[in-house]
């Protein structure tokens, strides 16, 4: 949820998933300091999760749950898509339209924007076209341009990568779903072994220890023949190889 216009904290909920009653009790204290509470991209919460199947976001309330819950708007524009179902949801029930509020870092650059004309640019005016669904929304798909801020590569980690990457991870993959940004995750823990690679490790493994005692060989036959060959000429011609 992304609450707007509050004038002091509210108390978080104290479990990792809160329940119904806490997040309708968020919404609740929010209002009463007539602060707005929207809930951001419904498409990404509820699309399934890679590797699960069930959504990223599980026990998700419903666009109508959240109405009756007193939710005063939907992000309906996020990272480019446009949530249609939700869009017309929210002009059947004069809710504002706002794009792009759930940005993460500074170099997110958005792909949409919230419109509100004629206003000044105060914010119990801004507040005020809000809770009255007076907005609309703009929308640039690919972005005006992207800055992002990278830090510098270390150099000093060159010579630890390749200690830390010998832990054979590509047998295996540690999957937990999506993290849910209060310490836990939001679905069950799964270890899935790649038996298949695991065989070609063992394959590939034994081949190379073929290839090399082959190799091996061979260059001993060679140094043995040359020694044959040639050390007995040597010999004869007083030098000894």
């Amino acid at each position: 949820m992304q609450i707007v216009g509050l004038t002091s904290p509210i108390p978080a909920p104290t479990k990792a998933f809160p329940t119904d009653a806490e997040l309708q009790s968020v919404i609740d204290q929010a209002h009463a300091q007539g602060a707005l509470v929207f809930a951001n991209h419904l498409p990404w919460s509820l699309n399934t999760e890679r590797s699960y199947n069930v959504p990223t976001l599980q026990h998700h309330p419903t666009r109508e749950q959240l109405l009756d819950w007193g939710i005063d708007g939907f992000e309906i524009l996020h990272e480019g898509k446009l949530d249609l179902p939700t869009l017309l949801f929210a002009r059947k029930h004069g809710m504002p339209l706002i794009s792009s509020t759930d940005l993460h870092a500074a170099e997110d650059v958005p792909q949409g924007w919230t419109l509100i004309k004629d206003i000044p640019l105060t914010i119990p005016a801004i507040l005020e076209k809000l809770k009255n669904g007076e907005t609309s929304f703009a929308s640039h798909p690919t972005g005006i341009g992207k800055q992002i801020i990278w830090p510098e590569n270390n150099p000093e980690w060159d010579k630890w990568a390749p200690l830390v990457g010998m832990d054979f991870g590509f047998l295996y993959d540690d999957i937990h779903g999506m993290y849910s940004f209060t310490g836990e995750w939001c679905h069950k823990q799964k270890l899935v072994v790649h038996q298949g690679r695991a065989v070609w490790f063992v394959i590939w493994t034994i081949s190379a220890w073929v290839g090399y005692e082959i190799t091996r060989w061979g260059v001993g036959m060679g140094y043995m023949w040359v020694q044959g060959r040639f050390g007995k000429k040597s010999r004869e011609g007083g030098i000894m190889l």
